[in-house]
């Protein structure tokens, strides 16, 4: 899966669904469980 990304910082996997082109959607997932979601700006 191209999309999911490891956190070093965290520990947490992220899969990130980019609609626009500069803008990622970030789902971080740990121990099957969504913890918490946002919205990143690439810059």
């Amino acid at each position: 899966m191209d999309n999911l990304r490891y956190c070093s910082d965290t520990g947490k996997t992220s899969i990130y669904y980019a609609t626009l082109l500069l803008t990622s959607l970030a789902i971080c997932i740990e121990y099957d469980k969504l913890l918490e979601f946002g919205i990143f700006e690439l810059t």
